[in-house]
């Protein structure tokens, strides 16, 4: 008699016109997860900062004609 053993280790995304495999990817348990998302706070903090200092630095250049002028 055969043994089946399924490795559930990875999972296959299927394209769904085709049903071509296009990607394996692996399974991670809720640790891996967690790690994974927890910096995920400070990297949007950064990118509102960064946008804020966008804005600015633009008002700041779209000023300039008008003082040197």
């Amino acid at each position: 008699m055969t043994s089946l053993t399924l490795d559930r280790s990875t999972f296959d995304v299927h394209d769904p016109a085709t049903g071509a495999v296009v990607g394996t990817y692996p399974n991670h348990d809720e640790t891996a997860v967690a790690a994974a998302v927890a910096p995920s706070p400070l990297a949007l903090t950064t990118i509102t900062r960064s946008a804020r200092i966008d804005t600015v630095v633009d008002r700041g250049v779209s000023a300039l004609p008008a003082r040197i002028g």
